[in-house]
């Protein structure tokens, strides 16, 4: 053990303030110092002095038990400081991953008109397999998953032949915050002569196809 660690294991165990904890320090340091210039080791000086508990046990009998309790308080109060920080810390990231959503109409950012025609030409896209056009609209991650040995298993879940598009529902459409970045949140129902699709797309600030889901 060094002499530093030993001081500062001693310090640790000392109730009182930070000015007292560096007298101490200094005393305790320069003690060292003096008997190892005088010729002896490290570890029998510190095998004299005590161990960490004695040396510690012997500082407090000269400081006061108000002193002992002030500094006791404190450090609850520091404890109990770092644990609202905390907390409050935990509170700011959850509002900031928990997706907030409002109407695309209230946004500053997306059009619906505009949004919509894209969330339609993306179906479109899906529709005909023309995965190379979907992975030029959409951001890196989507580009690759939008392809045709991903899709087309996905796409046969819901059966071998869709058939033709038959009509599609209303868009719901929102716009979405989440971790700092604005999405515009699609979901719409169309009917195919064999089956039904429950789309839910999402885009980027740009336009990027982000997300895709289908059930």
């Amino acid at each position: 053990m060094t002499a530093e660690t030993y001081v500062r294991q001693i310090l640790k165990k000392v109730h009182c303030s930070s000015a007292k904890k560096t007298e101490i320090k200094k005393q305790l340091l320069a003690d060292i110092k003096e008997r190892t210039a005088q010729g002896e080791t490290l570890e029998d000086v510190l095998s004299r002095m005590g161990t960490v508990q004695e040396v510690a046990d012997s500082f407090h009998e000269n400081i006061s038990q108000a002193e002992q309790k002030k500094y006791k308080r404190n450090r609850r109060l520091k404890w109990a400081a770092a644990i609202i920080v905390l907390f409050a810390a935990l509170v700011y990231l959850m509002y900031w991953m928990i997706p907030k959503a409002k109407p695309v109409a209230n946004s500053k950012i997306f059009s619906g008109a505009a949004v919509e025609e894209k969330l339609m030409e993306t179906i479109r896209l899906l529709d005909s397999g023309d995965y190379d056009a979907l992975q030029k609209m959409s951001g890196a991650q989507m580009a690759e998953i939008l392809t045709g040995e991903k899709m087309e298993p996905i796409k046969q879940r819901f059966c071998n032949d869709w058939g033709a598009q038959k009509n599609a529902g209303n868009a719901e459409i929102m716009e979405v915050l989440q971790r700092g970045k604005y999405f515009a949140v699609c979901q719409v129902t169309v009917t195919y002569e064999n089956t039904s699709v429950t789309y839910t797309i999402s885009f980027d600030e740009s336009m990027k196809i982000a997300g895709l889901y289908m059930k």
